[in-house]
Order: C-alpha cells, then sequence, then structure tokens
C-alpha cells in the first residue's frame, strides 16, 4: 500500500484495518478477502512496525503512527491503538496532569524546587506540570482538590504520620485518574513513575519518604528536613521523568490488549509474532534526501560501524574486514528481516508511491540491493493495493 501522501496512507490504512476487524473483510485485487477470525479475531490480531513508534517528531508534525490513531478514532467503528512509545512521556498530557497534581501535594508553593538546583528542562517541565494540574482540577472529582490540600498541608488529617511514603501518595492520587488504572497505556505510564520512585529509595536517605516535622530553628538558606526529603524527591524521583530522561519499560510491552492496534518499533517486535503485520517501509521519505539514507540506502558507515572500528580492534575479534558501508547495508537487512518476518499469514508494506520499487528513492526494505539494483521492479513479489 503505497500513497502520495501521509494523510492519504493512514485514511486508507485505517479503511484496510476497518474493513477486516469491524466489516466482512478486505477484498484484495486477486479476488482474496482477508477477514479476522471468526474465534474471537480482533484487532490485536495485527500489528505496525516501524523504525521508531512516535507520532510525532520534534518540530511537531504528526507521522503516520498518530494520524492513523486519529483515522481510527473517526471510523464509524472506531478502533483504539495501543502506543505508549508513541510520544515522549512527560509531554503526555495525563502525565503532566498527574505529575501536576503530585507536584502540588509535595511542594504546592515551589518554595523547595525554587531553593533546589534543577536542569532547565526539568524546571520547564515542573512549569507545564502545575499549569497542567491547574487546569485539569475542574474536570476531575471534588475530592482531588480535597487530596491535594490534605497532602500539601499535612495537617488536615487528624493523627498525621511523622513520615508518610511517597508511594502512598501515588496510589492515592491515582484514585482520581482512571486514566491511569483502567486504560492499558495508562498503566504503562503509572509504571513509569513507581519504576522511577523505586530508584529515588535506592540513592535518597530519605528512602522516598515524606517527612512531617520541622526542625526548630533553620537560617535563611537552610533547608528544614520535611522540606530535605522533599527536595530528594523532586531531584530524583518527579525531577528525572519531568525532564524527559524516563521513559516507558519496553520489557512490559509483551503482551498487548486483543482489541487495540499495536505500534511496535521494530527491534521490540524481535520474538513477537502477528497473523497480520504491517510494516512502515517508507511513509517518511518524500524526497531522497541525503539525511536520511542510513534509514534506507546507507552511502557510508554510520556512529555503530564507527565503534566497530575503533574498539574491535582491542578484541579478540581483531578489527573488521568488511567495509563500513557493507556493514550498515548488513544492519538494514536485519532490521527488516526480523520486520517482514513477523506476519504470520499477511505482510503489508506501506509507504509513500516514490518509495515503491523501482522508484526514484533507493530503500532496502523495497528490495533495492546494496549494488543499486532492484529486481522487485520487473519481477514484483507483491500485489500492490
Amino acid at each position: 500500500m503505497f500513497r502520495d501522501t501521509v494523510d492519504e496512507l493512514a485514511e486508507d490504512l485505517a479503511g484496510f484495518l476497518t474493513a477486516i476487524f469491524r466489516d466482512d473483510g478486505y477484498k484484495l485485487p486477486g479476488g482474496e478477502v482477508i477477514r479476522r477470525s471468526p474465534h474471537g479475531g480482533d484487532v490485536g490480531d495485527a500489528a505496525v512496525l516501524a523504525s521508531s513508534p512516535r507520532e510525532a517528531n520534534g518540530s511537531g508534525t504528526v507521522l503516520l503512527p498518530g494520524l492513523l490513531r486519529q483515522e481510527l478514532r473517526r471510523a464509524s467503528a472506531p478502533i483504539d491503538v495501543f502506543n505508549p512509545r508513541g510520544q515522549q512521556l512527560h509531554r503526555i498530557p495525563v502525565v503532566e496532569a498527574f505529575g501536576g497534581a503530585l507536584l502540588s501535594c509535595l511542594d504546592p508553593g515551589a518554595t523547595v524546587e525554587n531553593a533546589t538546583f534543577l536542569p532547565p528542562e526539568t524546571r520547564n517541565g515542573f512549569g507545564r506540570w502545575r499549569a497542567a494540574i491547574a487546569a485539569d482540577l475542574r474536570r476531575r472529582d471534588r475530592g482531588l482538590r480535597q487530596l491535594l490540600r490534605s497532602w500539601a498541608t499535612r495537617t488536615a488529617q487528624p493523627g498525621w504520620p511523622r513520615n508518610a511514603s511517597a508511594l502512598e501518595l501515588i496510589y492515592a492520587v491515582t484514585h482520581y485518574f482512571p486514566e491511569l488504572h483502567d486504560d492499558p497505556e495508562g498503566q504503562v505510564y503509572l509504571e513509569a513513575f513507581t519504576r522511577q520512585l523505586s530508584a529515588c529509595e535506592q540513592v535518597s536517605p530519605f528512602g522516598g519518604r515524606i517527612v512531617k516535622e520541622q526542625e526548630a530553628s533553620r537560617g535563611e538558606q537552610k533547608l528544614t528536613l520535611a522540606e530535605r526529603s522533599v527536595k530528594d524527591l523532586l531531584q530524583d524521583f518527579l525531577g528525572p521523568i519531568a525532564g524527559g530522561s524516563v521513559d516507558v519499560n519496553e520489557d512490559l510491552l509483551e503482551d498487548f490488549p486483543h482489541d487495540r492496534l499495536p505500534v511496535l518499533s521494530i527491534h521490540q517486535a524481535k520474538g513477537l509474532e502477528f497473523p497480520i503485520a504491517i510494516v512502515d517501509v517508507g511513509a517518511s521519505f518524500k524526497k531522497a534526501h541525503p539525511s536520511q539514507r542510513f534509514k534506507r540506502f546507507p552511502a557510508q558507515g554510520g556512529g555503530p560501524q564507527a565503534m566497530e572500528d575503533h574498539f574491535r580492534r582491542y578484541t579478540p575479534l581483531n578489527a573488521p574486514d568488511r567495509s563500513a558501508v557493507d556493514r550498515a547495508f548488513d544492519d538494514l537487512y536485519r532490521q527488516y528481516f526480523v520486520a517482514f518476518s513477523r506476519a504470520r499469514d499477511v505482510l503489508l508494506l506501506v509507504g509513500l508511491t516514490p518509495t515503491l520499487p523501482g522508484g526514484r528513492i533507493e530503500n532496502v526494505a523495497t528490495g533495492w540491493t546494496r549494488d543499486g539494483l532492484c529486481p522487485w521492479a520487473s519481477a514484483r513479489p507483491f500485489e500492490e493495493i
């Protein structure tokens, strides 16, 4: 399936999936019909594989996975997508609001934050989080506002303990964010918070706990015991998430909800198999731009090959005896072998029209050999839809 624009490709790919999993099937030009299994088949029997599952690039342009999510939502019988790695974790709206709620409990007036050294990206992330929860509170249960006030003052509840675990805080706040416990993607986001708290507990002298008691005296620049416990949580728990250095755990993404379309990186799909595998081989290649050659048809070796050249001479393997560019081609061939072999019954390659076999854009994934020939152009081993 090759189309002139990414929008058209996403629309037709959504129609392909809808026909198979919500209608009576998709009829191929040769007359065969692709249908879901009559024994509980659903969209989780298909998977979209790409070099990266990101739904938008750094400049905000929506990519094929993001456009496909939008098209499937607009379908007459909507289909949900499972793609926790589709966005940067710290910029996902529910993560921003949840992080802002935790900040409101730990450091409501940003007193400790302002007295703590934080990288600019972390400080900016905290600012977005605080703004997100301020706007989000309007649509949440009223109990959340009361909970934030209780934790912020540490006095609203009679007999408030001298210290409390931040894990207890996480689960108390999560109660008011059903997206994080009812939604499969949200559960992956929540795990990132609990995992980072576990890391904080290993390095903080407070063990990831929030201290209530204040010291009797404090100098102008001196933080109280309670504030120092919050400082550790800001630096080692929430800070890495807000700054973008923490992402979701790929090891948790081996099982997918059967009623959602999984979008995976090719690397992540190793060892998995699907009745239908949809491989993005060229949705981002509008022109034969030199900066993209390493993704499709290398002109020289890249970083991995440079490291091999430098380090292998000091190992029993000795220096490589093949050129860097040949090894770069080898890596691409292996990558797409993994992608294409994930299909049990149907393999669908998708991309833009210029990446069609024999088109003007050379691409290993569409049959080009390293010597610049494309056997697929004359003897097509596929059916175009």
